[in-house]
């Protein structure tokens, strides 16, 4: 398994593309922390907490 591992990064269009999708999760949890203008989070909690969700 280890071998696979090494030959993924031998690869130049594979080792793009997985650089390139371990970039895009990055950027997604990155961009999970940064507040949303408009939204009222008080209100959006309560509203998960009365559908009980």
């Amino acid at each position: 398994m280890f071998r696979a591992f090494i030959n993924v990064f031998r690869n130049p269009r594979l080792r793009l593309a997985v650089l390139l999708t371990l970039l895009a999760f990055c950027v997604h949890r990155a961009a999970f922390y940064v507040p949303s203008p408009g939204i009222n989070y008080e209100k959006l909690a309560t509203h998960w907490k009365m559908t009980g969700k």
